[in-house]
């Protein structure tokens, strides 16, 4: 069949058709030969596909079932279970790829990768510690999935490899650091908001996916974070902009890697609410809050464009929230299927 088309249809033409496919279909198409397994498996093919997808659904990863129908989103159940629901904490997601730690009472397990659009996961093993902090990301320069953990000393995950590896540190006080409960990557690099132990300054710290290497992004005088809030502030992507989000607002910064163009763009009225999570999108103007008020859990959006914020009536815990842009990422053999029952999609 390949050897047919090829002969009517050039190369790169061939390429176009298949990345407007669905992702059921490529699967089926990687037995017509192994010239398509190689294209359709490739990184570049996938990376392409994700990047081009124009609209991509928002989709929600949630323990339980919800009766809320949306037309904004879609829920699917994480990729096993687990003892309890509050156990899978989000680390990041990128091309399709949702990665999350589990967790137990001080300590951290394996690390999961997983792909909701195909159904695949790959868990990582690790010793149960308390990680300092994880951060997950792509370097572009050798076209590799790297998850980061910081505990006792810092080690380097790569999908390309598949192992750890130790990773040299200037700053040799890590651990001395509080960090905030969420992360996200831009730009080659993943941040974190920090406080040093013994200061009252926060800062964003980052780590560069190419170089393997720490660096700091201060805060404006006028962005004043405390180390007592530290825990508080959450950082995000929101329509391709590094911000933070307090329980008061969003500030954006206008011009990657200038302190001086961070501003706030928005203020938050949560009615005593406190953020507990946030999940921005590189491509939607829709930024997703996971709420604690009045002892309940639910899911608010806040559009930056109409400035809304929108009770979208779903009580309960949520993993995670990504764009699913149809990726092939973990589409091989050491990944592992989930189950007809657990993949199960719900509207």
């Amino acid at each position: 069949m390949s050897s047919l088309l090829s002969n009517y249809i050039p190369e790169p033409i061939l390429e176009q058709i298949l990345l407007h496919l669905p992702s059921t279909t490529l699967i089926r198409f990687t037995s017509v030969s192994k010239s398509w397994l190689s294209l359709i498996t490739s990184l570049s093919f996938t990376l392409q596909r994700s990047l081009s997808h124009p609209n991509p659904t928002l989709l929600l990863i949630q323990p339980t079932p919800s009766s809320h129908y949306s037309t904004t989103f879609s829920t699917t159940p994480p990729p096993y279970s687990t003892h309890h629901p509050f156990s899978l904490r989000f680390i990041g997601s990128l091309y399709g790829v949702v990665c999350f730690v589990e967790q137990s009472v001080g300590h951290d397990h394996a690390i999961t990768l997983f792909n909701p659009s195909i159904r695949t996961y790959l868990r990582i093993q690790t010793p149960a510690v308390k990680h300092t902090a994880l951060g997950f990301g792509f370097d572009t320069c050798d076209r590799d999935f790297k998850v980061i953990r910081i505990f006792n000393g810092v080690e380097l995950y790569s999908l390309k490899h598949g192992g750890w590896r130790g990773i040299h540190c200037r700053y040799r006080k890590l651990q001395e650091l509080q960090f905030s409960n969420t992360q996200c990557f831009l730009h080659g690099n993943v941040h974190w908001v920090v406080s040093p132990s013994y200061a009252t300054k926060s800062y964003v710290l980052i780590f560069n996916m190419v170089e393997e290497k720490f660096k700091k992004m201060v805060f404006p005088p006028n962005l004043v974070l405390d180390a007592l809030c530290t825990l508080q502030i959450k950082v995000t992507v929101i329509e391709g902009y590094l911000s933070v989000l307090d329980c008061s607002g969003i500030w954006m910064m206008r011009e990657y890697g200038v302190a001086q163009s961070w501003t706030k763009m928005f203020t938050l009225n949560l009615e005593r609410g406190c953020i507990s999570k946030v999940f921005g999108f590189r491509s939607s103007s829709k930024v997703l809050m996971l709420l604690h008020k009045k002892g309940e859990i639910s899911l608010h959006s806040f559009d930056t464009k109409t400035q809304e914020i929108k009770d979208l009536r779903m009580k309960g815990e949520i993993i995670a929230a990504c764009e699913d842009t149809g990726s092939l990422v973990l589409l091989d053999r050491n990944s592992c299927h989930v189950s007809k029952s657990q993949a199960k999609r719900r509207r």
